[in-house]
């Protein structure tokens, strides 16, 4: 019988975590007692690899395909689902896999635990598997297979290139931690099933695994669903073994001295690369230096007024910047390494990075520290570690826990990690001679590696040419009789690979009662109160709360505020803009506004606050603040809910704090100044990160969908990158010039005063609101706004205009067009399709297409079989937007555009059809596995505020997700064959949908043809620039 013994326990903020380790088998667990809906649980393995061929990244992709007990592809995805589960899912770093399962409820990760156990440690490991999973040749001579194809997607990208380099010269010698674990392309060519079934044997053994779990469950409830895979493996002899732990029988090879090299990456265009400078760091296990690093990376380069973002970002006193963005990391393996990355730099400047970091490091040292602002930096630092224990909790907690099973030499080491990780106000007895000394041991000192990336259109060329080559010459070679072998041999494996699971394996699982899930409690108020306007768009607001803040100040703000109590230690305030009443002309300052908006001069009591200060005051006060247009929306990509703009802020919970975040707010977005170099600074970034973007195979290809479909008065027309690459640098052109500076000066504060007024602000506060007390008269006038600001008195958030609103004639009438555009710096292809969708939120369709999506797209389901399973593509994917009101339908990293894009839509067919069936067991699972889904957006507190805010913006109130549960739950086959047939086939239709492909300029031939043969009409397109007129 099994034995687990507890070796510690200990807590992070307000979360138990414990520590055990069965004496039998060596397996270990440590368990974290997460709050909320969601179960965590990641099985972790050790592993350490000294070549290039990806065995640790293949083994993770065999893993999934069967095991001993349920020998089955896709078993354990079903099982999955059927038990509330969102999937499986499992990644690759340099020291460890981490196979990792999220369920709604505790009932769900025991039934589920020991099945995936099985398969981590007891995979079939086949070679059909390795043949459609992993690599193969296909009959007309093309190398695919799923992980080939994900490597492909990357091998050559800049940043792939600059750190693989970095890496192997960094550790130099044998040493696993300069692999390519997740495999070179000529390397994974040369790897056959024998090699992955060794390397299993090597690493994956019980003393050398751990499962992390995160979530309310008991320890015993754990051990008790691990004992039948305990049992198993103690029939099958499997005792701790003698081997060595990975990492810990190999010295790391010092680095001797310094090397400085240069690399070339293919680009179409040979304006930017990036510099990468690292040097080997502290030992893991010494934890106070280790966190100081993360400490000083931060008082470095975070917000506009570190010392090297003002030096490469701003361009230092000669205003000359040298690049757009910058960030300073460490690596935490067993010997760590510490780095500064300077992305968007310009090519003739590539050579200036190094020499230039070194001297301002020197004079750092020179200078001293600010211990002024060290000190907010470390508040800052202890404050958000404290704040992602509420935001992501899961996955802050099993990232530490993990790096603790693999590197740690005892137990208490964990609580150790953990304390000096999070209670970082420790280090506050540093002076400015220690950290100036931190910076000479660690970054002046000791020998770097510099790697500068530079883009090559020469090498784009060659790369293609010795591709086809290659490809030519090997085909001829093999000759007609061998490429139908091999493409015999691929069916076959197809074949061997889809048996399908027998319903009663999967049926030997209940689904867990979706009663047993709890929802974290919101409570919500809405000013003006929901009776001035019936409610009708707003849902009820919470009695009890409504009446306790307006006994604290009965008045009301001039625009909508929505307070959404919930239980927490910090304060997020979102301030959501509408853009819609901005002319077209204004619209496309939109990206400029956001990006120059937090680092402005500001006006206070008639007096110039220099943005420096605005700056230092949002860092000393502040947990984190930012802006997007849209929800989630990123620079020239905006997110849901398109047409407004976002600006969120968060403080801890104390009305001190509050009043000064609304007081900033009041500064960033009302009492700004204008200031050309400022504007100037914000442009020239945004243009250098146009420059990346355009090497990206996968936004460029959105971008050009979205621009063939959206005209002007859409934000998604107004912030295309292309569009906004050609203002920008007329805007940066203007600002140099007197008349056109005030030209720009006046259009931005126009856009200001449009999106200030009452009539176009809504405000969200999602806070413990009876700790926080008064809420709302922060907000009266002219506390936050001007007195003298005008309004047509405050409207509700879901009076903004869906993106839908703002489609061309083309959306409903494509006319068979798809545009495809050749790009040198991707080797892989990128496909979006949309065609007309749901038309509205409340729309009765609304939860039978998340489980028809879901049906058709899930992991192990029929599409992934068709075209994943086949190698076709890396990934795909399926989704309904109701604020579009467009099916969207896209590819990733493909082999063939083409076939993958005419089985998907033959497989959809059939579903419309009827002529392919929907097993119960399918739709049971698709059902189940929505459920966890939309849970799964409330899994935090501050998921649950952004989800209110959402459900203002699309009029459906308090409770949605919970009504939509109920709705997922009822959903019949009829409801999923209407909408296969009523939208989900129509996104594969020449005559309904529009489409949108990058590929290499080497495959664009075999798209052209393939797509001919679908019925569509190619419109080739030879630049990323000609797509917008």
């Amino acid at each position: 019988a099994s034995v687990w013994e507890k070796t510690g326990s200990f807590s992070v903020g307000h979360v138990p975590v414990e520590l055990y380790k069965s004496t039998s088998t060596g397996l270990q667990l440590i368990l974290a007692q997460v709050e909320g809906p969601l179960i965590n649980a990641n099985i972790v393995v050790a592993t350490e690899c000294l070549t290039d061929d990806g065995l640790p990244h293949t083994l993770e992709h065999l893993v999934f395909l069967g095991s001993e007990d349920y020998p089955f592809k896709g078993v354990l995805d079903k099982v999955a689902f059927r038990n509330l589960a969102t999937g499986t899912n499992a990644y690759t770093d340099v020291h460890h896999t981490a196979y990792t399962l999220t369920t709604a409820g505790r009932q769900g990760m025991l039934a589920l635990l020991p099945v995936f156990m099985d398969h981590v440690i007891f995979p079939t490991i086949t070679e059909a598997g390795f043949i459609t999973e992993v690599y193969h040749i296909d009959g007309e001579g093309s190398d695919a297979g799923v992980v080939y194809c994900e490597m492909q997607a990357i091998e050559n990208e800049s940043r792939s290139v600059a750190y693989l380099k970095l890496r192997k010269l960094l550790y130099p010698g044998e040493c696993g931690y300069a692999a390519e674990t997740g495999g070179l392309m000529s390397e994974i060519r040369t790897l056959n099933v024998d090699k992955i079934r060794q390397y299993h044997a090597s690493y994956y053994r019980p003393d050398n695994i751990c499962v992390v779990v995160t979530g309310k469950v008991e320890a015993q409830e754990v051990v008790g669903a691990l004992a039948a895979v305990e049992a198993k493996l103690l029939a099958k002899g499997h005792a701790p073994s003698n081997q060595p732990r990975p990492w810990f029988s190999r010295p790391v090879p010092p680095l001797a001295d310094s090397v400085d090299v240069s690399v070339e990456f293919p680009s179409d265009e040979e304006e930017t690369g990036c510099v990468m400078v690292a040097w080997r760091a502290a030992p893991w296990r010494q934890f106070k230096e280790v966190t100081a690093l993360h400490v000083l990376h931060t008082y470095l380069t975070e917000s506009e007024v570190s010392l090297l973002h003002r030096e490469f970002v701003e361009g230092g006193e000669a205003g000359e910047p040298l690049c757009s963005a910058l960030s300073c990391g460490l690596i935490e393996n067993s010997e760590t390494f510490q780095f500064c990355c300077f992305d968007a730099v310009a090519a003739d400047k590539i050579d200036e990075v190094k020499p230039r970091l070194i001297q301002v490091l020197e004079g750092l040292c020179e200078t001293g520290i600010d211990m002024d602002r060290m000190a907010s930096v470390l508040a800052r630092f202890e404050a958000k570690h404290l704040n992602a224990l509420e935001d992501n909790p899961h996955d802050t907690l099993s990232h530490y826990l993990i790096q603790t099973f693999l590197f740690a030499q005892a137990p208490a080491d964990a609580e150790q990690k953990l304390s000096t990780m999070f209670q970082a106000s420790a280090l506050c007895s540093l002076s400015s001679a220690d950290w100036v000394a931190m910076v000479r041991s660690f970054f002046l000192t000791p020998p770097s590696v510099c790697v500068r990336a530079t883009p090559s259109a020469s090498r784009a060329a060659a790369l293609q040419k010795s591709e086809q080559e290659r490809i030519e010459q090997r085909t001829v070679a093999l000759g007609p009789e061998k490429l139908g072998e091999l493409a015999q041999k691929l069916d076959e494996a197809n074949e061997q690979n889809n048996t399908p699971v027998p319903d009663g394996m999967v049926q030997q699982f209940e689904v867990p009662q979706v009663s047993s899930i709890t929802f974290i409690p919101v409570a919500s108020a809405f000013y003006p109160p929901v009776e001035k306007d019936g409610g009708s768009k707003r849902g009820p607001a919470d009695a009890e709360l409504q009446s306790t803040l307006d006994s604290l100040c009965p008045s009301h703000p001039p625009f909508y505020l929505q307070v959404d109590h919930v239980r927490s230690d910090f304060i997020e305030i979102r301030v959501v803009l509408n853009t819609d009443p901005l002319p077209p002309r204004l619209k496309l300052y939109l990206e400029l506004y956001l990006e120059a908006a937090y680092s402005l001069p500001t006006v206070r009591d008639g007096a110039v606050v220099p943005y420096e200060q605005l700056v230092q005051e949002l860092q000393d006060q502040t947990v984190g603040y930012g802006n997007s247009l849209g929800v989630g929306g990123g620079n020239f990509v905006c997110g849901a809910f398109s047409q407004v703009a976002i600006f969120s802020m968060k403080v801890r919970n104390t009305q001190g704090h509050y009043l000064e975040a609304i007081s900033l707010l009041r500064d960033v977005l009302v009492n700004s100044t204008f200031e050309a170099e400022r504007l100037r600074v914000a442009a020239k970034n945004l243009l250098a990160d146009v420059s990346e973007m355009k090497r990206e195979g996968e936004v460029i290809c959105q971008a050009l969908l979205r621009e063939r479909m959206y005209g002007e008065g859409s934000n998604h027309h107004a912030c295309n990158l292309i569009r906004q690459h050609r203002f920008l640098s007329a805007t940066l052109e203007a600002l140099g010039e007197e008349d056109g500076c005030a030209r720009v000066l006046s259009e931005l504060s126009g856009l200001r005063a449009i999106l200030t007024d009452p009539s176009n602000l809504f405000c969200q506060v999602v806070a413990d609101a009876y700790k926080l007390g008064d809420v709302k008269s922060g907000w009266l006038t002219p506390n936050f706004l001007r007195a003298e600001a005008g309004s047509a008195g405050p409207r509700c958030p879901a009076d903004v205009s869906y993106a839908r609103a703002f489609h061309k004639e083309c959306v409903g009438s494509p006319g068979a067009v798809a545009s495809v555009l050749s790009m040198a710096a991707i080797e892989s292809s990128f496909l979006f399709a949309a065609c007309k969708g749901l038309p509205g939120f409340g729309h009765e369709d609304t939860a039978p297409m998340l489980v028809a999506i879901e049906l058709l797209c899930s992991i192990e389901g029929p599409m992934w079989r068709e075209v994943r399973g086949l190698g076709l593509a890396y990934s795909f994917g399926m989704h309904g937007d109701a604020d579009e009101g467009l099916v969207y339908f896209s590819l990733s990293r493909s082999s063939n555009v083409p076939k993958a894009f005419q089985a998907a839509k033959k497989l959809v067919g059939a579903f419309a059809s009827g002529e392919e069936a929907m097993e119960s067991v399918t739709v049971e699972n698709a059902i189940a596995s929505v459920v966890s889904a939309v849970v799964s957006r409330e899994q935090t507190v501050s998921a649950c505020g952004m989800q209110s805010i959402m459900s203002a913006l699309r009029a459906s109130g308090p409770g949605h997700n919970s009504r939509l549960v109920q709705a997922v739950l009822a959903v019949t086959e009829a409801d999923l064959q209407r909408v296969l047939s009523r939208y989900l086939v129509n996104v594969f239709e020449p005559s309904k949908a529009n489409l949108a492909i990058t590929t290499n300029g080497n495959k664009v031939e075999e798209v052209v043809s393939g797509l001919e043969g679908l019925g569509w009409k190619p419109d080739r397109l030879d630049s990323v620039d000609d797509f917008v007129k």
